[in-house]
C-alpha cells in the first residue's frame, strides 16, 4: 500500500491518476491483491565539469509542451516532457530471489544520483529486447551496468559502463544540465531549432497510462490464498484496466498510427470483458472452477494479442519501479 502511495506522489503518477479519479480510490480500498495479466566494474570517484558544445535551446512545441526531437522514441520522450535531461540506467536485474548485485547497487546509486540533480530517470532491463531496442539507436551497449544522459535533441551528454556512485552520477547530470542551459548563448533562429517538431506526444501520453497501468497492477500481490481475496483481485485488476481504456480513450491520437492505436484500446476493453467473465466464476454459487481456467486463459491469450499490438504501436514500458 505504501509503495502505491509512493507511486501515485510521482509526476507521471499524478497525471495518471488524475484521469482515473475514483477508480483509484476504490483500487486503494481493496489493498494488495493481484493475478498476473500480461558485470560491473569499479567506481569512478572523481568527474571534471564537462563543457559541451552550444546547443540552441528547444523551442516551445505542441500545446505547450516543449520540442524533442522525433528521433526520441515515445517512452523516451515521455520523460523529458518533464525533464530536460533524462539518465537512463541500463541494468540486469536478475531473479527476484537472485538478483544481480553490482547492477542492483548500480541502479540504486543512479536513481538517487538523478534525484540528487533534478533530472529525470529511466531504467532499462538489459535482458529485454523491446526495452533495449528503444535506446539501441542512442547508445551502443557494451556490458552492463550501463548509464547514460540524454537531452531533448537527441544529444547523449554522457556515458559510462559499470559502477558509478551516487555522487559521481549527480556531478554527470549536473554537467549535462550546464551543457543544456549553455545553449541559451545562442539566438534562436528560423534555422537553429532541433529536428522536429516532436509530434508524437500523444503516443507519449498513451505510454504513460500504458506503463502507469502495468506498474499499478505489478504493486498487486501476485497469488490470492482466499476466495474472498481471489474476488478482491480480480475487481482491482478490473478496476485498473476499466480506468486504462478510458484514459487511453481520452489520447488525441492521429497519423498512420492512429487505427493501430483504436485497436489496442480495443484490446484493454477486451481484457475488461475477460476479467469480468473470470470474477463471474468465483461469483457463482457454487464457484465455477472449471470455467474460471478457461476464462484466465483467454486473459492472457488476449493480453499477448494487446502486446503485440502495443509493440505495432510503438509504446514499450521501461521497467516498473523496483520492489524494497
Amino acid at each position: 500500500m505504501n509503495e502505491l502511495r509512493k507511486l501515485l506522489s510521482t509526476p507521471r503518477g499524478k497525471a495518471f491518476a488524475a484521469g482515473w479519479g475514483v477508480v483509484i480510490i476504490a483500487l486503494l480500498a481493496f489493498g494488495a491483491i493481484y493475478l498476473t495479466p500480461g558485470s560491473g566494474s569499479s567506481a569512478i570517484k572523481a568527474l571534471p565539469v564537462v563543457h559541451h558544445p552550444a546547443q540552441p535551446k528547444p523551442t516551445p512545441g505542441l500545446a505547450g509542451h516543449p520540442e524533442i526531437a522525433a528521433t526520441i522514441p515515445p517512452a523516451l520522450a515521455a520523460k523529458l516532457i518533464e525533464s530536460e535531461v533524462v539518465l537512463v540506467e541500463i541494468y540486469h536485474p536478475g531473479r527476484p530471489n537472485d538478483p544481480v548485485i553490482d547492477d542492483r547497487e548500480a541502479f540504486t546509486e543512479a536513481v538517487a544520483g538523478a534525484k540528487a540533480a533534478g533530472i529525470g530517470f529511466a531504467a532499462v532491463n538489459v535482458t529485454n529486447e523491446a526495452q533495449m531496442q528503444l535506446v539501441s539507436s542512442l547508445v551502443q551497449v557494451t556490458s552492463d551496468p550501463y548509464l547514460f544522459i540524454v537531452d531533448r535533441s537527441g544529444d547523449v551528454l554522457f556515458q559510462r559502463s559499470g559502477y558509478l556512485d551516487r555522487d559521481t552520477v549527480a556531478q554527470a547530470a549536473s554537467n549535462a544540465l550546464i551543457g543544456v542551459e549553455a545553449s541559451d548563448s545562442q539566438p534562436i533562429g528560423p534555422k537553429d531549432g532541433i529536428a522536429g517538431p516532436y509530434d508524437q506526444y500523444w503516443r507519449a501520453e498513451a505510454d504513460n497510462i500504458i506503463c502507469e497501468s502495468r506498474d499499478h497492477l505489478a504493486l498487486l500481490p501476485r497469488a490470492a490464498g482466499t476466495l474472498k481475496s481471489a474476488r478482491g483481485l480480480l475487481m482491482a485488476e478490473i478496476a485498473i484496466t476499466d480506468a486504462t481504456v478510458a484514459a487511453l480513450r481520452g489520447v488525441p491520437a492521429v497519423g498512420p498510427q492512429k487505427a493501430p492505436f483504436e485497436t489496442l484500446i480495443g484490446d484493454y476493453a477486451t481484457i475488461a470483458a475477460d476479467e469480468r467473465a473470470s470474477l463471474a466464476t468465483l461469483e457463482h454459487k457454487p464457484p465455477k472452477y472449471g470455467a474460471l481456467k478457461v476464462a484466465n486463459k483467454r486473459i492472457l491469450a488476449d493480453a499477448d494479442i494487446r502486446d503485440a499490438h502495443a509493440t505495432q504501436v510503438g509504446i514499450t514500458c521501461f521497467e516498473a519501479p523496483l520492489k524494497p
